[in-house]
């Protein structure tokens, strides 16, 4: 069994047996090995059944052996669970193909939920074609004990090698012939296969003395690639005229395409009856869904073999008449959402593009832009910036744009934490302008911010503060503010719940909605505990699909204020793993905020030594100082109570080292790091020199966190007792009666620095 097979049986096997009771989704393109693997996984084990069908009556067949007529009343169920009951199944293996139904998907969940319920121990493995993904996402994703696994992959050159070691049992030396067939397969083994047999008519792989083996090898490259444009070009000409133009047009599409546009577009009324017999004419392409609406090519090199078919002031004529279409469904009264716009932007400017329709190709460029930002596709975003620039810097007419392509790639790279790149474009806008706007005196005092130069920012910020009666536009003047009150809050500054407060009110008064929501995000900067959660519940709603960028960062504060209280620690986690799977899904930059709650929370459930884990991986990678002291304090903590203490008294030395640069001075963490020194003396059996840190903590000015201040109250009032002192002042009327977060803190003298997007 080769590798390839092999690794893929492992892979199933290990992961259902991870997780015993669910549905199990792995999918791959035709002739990738999935019949092949489902045989292969069914026949190892004996609590395992394969089944190979695509709708009722097929299972019906198989299940009872006679050829009843399925009508959609019978009752599968019942001869199902009582074969699979009797054969003590486990792991029941569906293998479908292509063809496969919404209802017969829809049909086996509806049976898998009935044997569940009956508490009968089942996994279903369901093996689908690539085709049926769509049917899939419909049906499977709304269940909740569906899991996907990782799809099949494309085979590699050394896959193909193995195959034809073990069809042709030959091991043969010409492996570079081997790989070049590999090239012309597409990642497909039936393609390979297809092609050995080619070779095989060509007289190129012949068989004597017992075995295979390659001649006239000079012409093996040539017959690869004529045998697949002949194959395509050859079911294209079998096409009668009409059906020509027909591939020719959906070819213009793309490899995916649907029947939508050519119906619209080219006013083609019969375009899917005319698809579904170019479908049975050539399988050149094929439908993907049901409905007959979605369809693709049978590969890229398909699609591509039909395009350059077409003549190329036709493609551009076609392509403008797509972008057109596009276009026109922006226009629409139909209320669409942004995810929606943002597809229809990105069709806008590919067809454009292929129509070399520079004008409009500018216009649609600079808002999908923007919308690829708002869902946090900055990759994307640059890329899109950047083509708009090399466009613009080649023609004089679009200068302003040119100079609006920097200012966009230094907001993409400050979201992107990549703040000298952001910068580097801020300095060319500016140098591009006759003078700085106002929006770029805020934007350069922010990456003086984030890039550590807190101090200068934020004189320069209060100087346009000063200024703000002179300031006309609202949404300029609330940046500032705001901006103002989280700087404020990071220099230990009192102010900046007043500032918090002043933005929030000029967002509403003005209607900045956007702005309004935005502060909600960070409402826990003034209002901590269940008030502020309430607070940010608030821009979550509004944000769930509007903003995915804004999304993740009032997930991961609801989450991060939660850890601290005991009615919602327990809320906290879910909040913390949809942040967590969002901003993976869209590339969102920075998990090291979203990982180092993970670790508290890792904390406050007393896993020291896996949060220790996750922290030390944050800091593989580059970060500003306030976000390594906090990670530093955090992994103290664990060394501490792990009890590593010459560790944690090195990294508590560096993270006071840090703090004590001019351009930090943080009093969040100069707090903290006495509350350490306390602890670590307490730990280490110097008991009596750790009260007057913890008195200094207790006293100090900045406006910490009140389980922090509680669970400190808490540890000196047991050292009180337990060196038979008098009750200290600080300590009078303190009742010692709190909540199980303070107390766990204080019995574990933990310490936790949370860090926060409160930019």
């Amino acid at each position: 069994m080769i590798d390839y097979i092999n690794n893929l049986i492992k892979y199933i096997s290990s992961s259902v047996a991870n997780k015993p009771s669910n549905i199990y989704i792995i999918s791959g393109d035709e002739g990738t090995g999935k019949t092949t693997v489902a045989q292969k996984l069914g026949g190892l084990y004996d609590e395992y059944l394969t089944l190979s069908c695509n709708d009722e009556f097929q299972l019906l067949t198989l299940i009872q052996n006679n050829s009843e007529r399925y009508n959609g009343t019978t009752q599968l169920f019942i001869p199902l669970i009582r074969k699979i009951k009797r054969k003590n199944i486990h792991n029941l293996i569906i293998d479908t193909d292509k063809n496969v139904s919404e209802d017969f998907l829809e049909f086996i969940i509806k049976f898998f939920g009935i044997i569940n319920q009956q508490g009968y121990e089942l996994n279903l493995i369901v093996f689908l074609d690539t085709v049926s993904l769509n049917i899939y996402y419909g049906v499977f994703n709304i269940y909740p004990k569906c899991i996907y696994l990782s799809p099949f992959k494309k085979w590699q050159t050394e896959d193909f090698i193995q195959l034809w070691c073990e069809i042709y049992n030959n091991k043969s030396s010409d492996v570079a012939l081997l790989s070049l067939i590999s090239e012309y397969s597409m990642g497909n083994a039936g393609v390979f296969l297809r092609h050995l047999n080619t070779l095989k008519y060509n007289r190129c792989l012949v068989y004597s003395n017992n075995t295979w083996s390659f001649e006239n090898i000079e012409i093996v490259e040539k017959i690869l690639k004529e045998e697949y444009s002949q194959l395509v070009a050859e079911k294209y000409a079998s096409l009668p005229c009409n059906l020509q133009l027909i591939i020719q047009k959906t070819s213009s599409i793309g490899n995916m395409f649907k029947s939508s546009i050519l119906r619209e577009a080219f006013n083609e009324k019969n375009a899917t009856m005319l698809l579904e017999r170019i479908e049975k004419l050539t399988m050149l392409l094929y439908y993907t869904d049901q409905s007959k609406e979605n369809g693709k090519f049978d590969s890229e090199e398909t699609h591509r073999h039909i395009e350059e078919l077409i003549a190329p002031e036709l493609l551009e004529s076609w392509c403008e008449a797509i972008g057109q279409y596009y276009e026109n469904k922006l226009k629409l009264p139909k209320k669409r959402s942004l995810a929606d716009k943002l597809n229809i932007k990105e069709k806008c400017v590919f067809y454009y593009k292929k129509s070399h329709n520079e004008e409009k190709m500018v216009f649609h460029y600079i808002s999908l832009i923007t919308l690829q930002c708002r869902f946090c596709r900055y990759k994307a975003a640059i890329s899109a910036a950047e083509n708009l620039l090399a466009l613009t810097i080649q023609n004089s007419r679009y200068a302003n744009v040119e100079k609006d392509c920097y200012y966009m790639l230094a907001v993409i790279y400050r979201l992107l934490a990549n703040y000298p790149k952001a910068i580097e474009h801020l300095k060319k806008y500016i140098a591009a302008s006759e003078n700085t706007p106002l929006e770029i005196k805020v934007l350069n005092a922010k990456l003086l911010y984030d890039n550590g130069d807190t101090t200068k920012a934020y004189l320069e910020l209060m100087e346009l503060y000063k200024i703000k009666q002179q300031i006309n536009d609202p949404t300029i003047l609330v940046d500032i503010i705001s901006t103002i009150s989280s700087i404020e809050e990071t220099l230990g500054h009192k102010e900046y719940i007043f500032h918090f407060n002043e933005a929030l009110a000029s967002a509403a008064d003005n209607e900045l909605e956007l702005e309004y929501y935005r502060l909600l995000r960070k409402a826990n900067m003034a209002h901590s505990g269940e008030n502020g959660i309430r607070l940010m519940i608030e821009a979550k709603k509004y944000f769930g699909d509007k903003n995915l960028s804004e999304y993740i960062m009032v997930l991961h504060n609801i989450a991060t204020e939660a850890l601290f209280y005991e009615n919602t620690f327990k809320y906290s986690l879910a909040n913390l793993n949809k942040a967590y799977e969002t901003a993976v899904e869209t590339g969102f930059s920075q998990l090291c905020y979203i990982n180092n709650s993970y670790a508290i929370h890792l904390i406050l459930e007393g896993r020291y030594s896996e949060a220790l884990n996750i922290l030390e991986d944050i800091l593989r990678y580059p970060q500003e100082n306030f976000t390594k002291l906090a990670v530093w304090l955090n992994e103290v903590t664990c060394l501490r109570l792990i009890g590593r203490y010459e560790e944690a008294t090195n990294l508590l030395k560096r993270a006071k080292q840090t703090n004590s640069e001019s351009q930090n001075h943080f009093p969040f963490f100069s707090a903290q790091i006495s509350l350490q020194e306390a602890y670590m003396c307490i730990q280490m059996n110097k008991a009596e020199h750790a009260m007057e840190k913890i008195i200094h903590y207790i006293n100090k000015k900045y406006d910490d966190r009140s389980v922090n201040i509680i669970s400190a109250k808490l540890v000196l009032k047991s050292l009180c007792n337990r060196f038979n002192l008098k009750l200290l002042k600080i300590l009078r009327n303190f009742a010692d009666d709190c909540d199980e977060i303070s107390k766990k803190m204080a019995d574990n003298y933990l310490v936790l620095c949370d860090l926060m997007f409160w930019e």
